[in-house]
């Protein structure tokens, strides 16, 4: 990691051949393979490992502050695909051109990297909400003796740029030491009613319906919503993963083959048979950024038992390995000490404006 921005050699290579390729500050967009064959010819970072991290710095879900601006984002989190290199130009952007200014020694350093964490590039560093840092940082800058517990309270907790629910041992991961943080997708219960179970047993078992188009497929209720998906599921994964847990209406585990010493008591059947997902329908509501599932659930079901079910299942969470280098609280002091001689309380202003900019217009090519 640099001193001055905090990003690492590789990804700070990027931003320089971006920006020298561009025209430096407020430069033209350049097409990414341009880019990659400039990487490749400096630091032998192959194309396809470089174009990852291309991507990487320009998508809004992956780190907090972008360091990259495109004409249009490579990836969505629809489908499973990205646009080939030789299609996707970018520049810097705001927060980009920041950090090779304070690499340069134009300006003071910047905590792009306190900041953005290396979740991101698989490390253990998580990601912060960035104007948090920059909150805390100023408190530092006026009263360097403010106490671990208000600095941790202005800095808050690590953050998940998909707005999924983080859970585990926050204390533990401020002080210095490894957690394990579970981020998993919010499953939430709207107001409509489930209508009760018919009286009389269906006749013929039914299983999901795909998914429809065009106004029958509005009608439909909805009864739980699953948003705020983790980015390393894309929305077919998503509906996959539920789907293959929908067994049709009535299923109930099967009976050992006949000469098999397995025997399912009542129990464990009973617990089998609860496991299948009540689900009558699916209706995928993605964007390109915001994964979004309604459910309507079947006569009868209960939607606070399908909720803690879908809450269950492993495949829609992920669990990150994270741990700080240091306790969170000396990685603040540290770095406003190492950078008090400068005048680290503008560059702490460009940056929260930059990336603020760099939010609500993250298409840098435009302006």
């Amino acid at each position: 990691m640099t001193d001055r921005s905090g990003c690492g050699l590789a990804e700070l290579t990027v931003l320089q051949v971006v920006d020298e390729l561009s025209g430096g500050r407020g430069g033209e967009l350049i097409v990414a393979a341009e880019v990659l064959d400039e990487l490749d010819r400096r630091i032998g970072l192959g194309p396809s490992y470089a174009y990852s991290m291309v991507c990487d710095l320009l998508t809004p879900w992956v780190i907090p502050v972008t360091l990259l601006a495109t004409n249009g984002l490579p990836s969505d989190r629809v489908l499973r695909y990205t646009t080939p290199a030789a299609h996707t130009e970018c520049r810097l952007s705001w927060a980009g051109e920041l950090v090779v200014a304070a690499e340069a020694g134009v300006i003071a350093p910047v905590p792009a990297g306190l900041i953005n964490g290396t979740w991101w590039r698989g490390g253990a560093q998580p990601p912060l909400d960035p104007f948090r840092v920059i909150a805390a940082l100023r408190k530092l800058v006026e009263d360097p003796g403010l106490p671990d517990g208000r600095l941790l309270q202005v800095a808050g907790r690590p953050v998940s740029l998909t707005d999924s629910e983080l859970t585990g041992d926050f204390d533990a991961l401020a002080q210095g030491r490894p957690a394990t943080i579970r981020e998993a997708p919010r499953i939430t219960r709207t107001d409509t009613a489930v209508p009760p179970a018919p009286g009389e047993p269906a006749g013929t078992p039914a299983g999901p319906s795909e998914l429809a188009d065009g106004t029958e497929r509005r009608r439909r209720p909805v009864h739980l919503i699953v948003d705020a998906v983790p980015r390393h599921l894309s929305a077919p994964d998503l509906y996959d993963e539920i789907r293959s847990q929908i067994l049709p209406e009535g299923w109930r585990p099967p009976e050992p083959p006949p000469g098999s010493r397995l025997r399912l008591g009542p129990e464990i059947r009973e617990r089998t048979a609860a496991r299948a997902l009540p689900i009558a329908h699916m209706r995928d509501e993605s964007k390109q950024s915001d994964i979004r599932l309604e459910i309507s659930l079947r006569p009868g079901a209960d939607p606070q038992a399908v909720q803690a079910q879908l809450a269950r299942l492993d495949a829609l969470g992920t669990d990150h390995a994270a741990q700080f280098p240091a306790p969170l609280p000396d990685l603040l002091r540290s770095w406003v000490a190492t950078h008090r001689h400068e005048d680290i309380a503008a560059s702490l202003n460009q940056l929260e404006a930059a990336a603020q900019a760099d939010r609500r217009k993250p298409l840098h090519s435009t302006q």
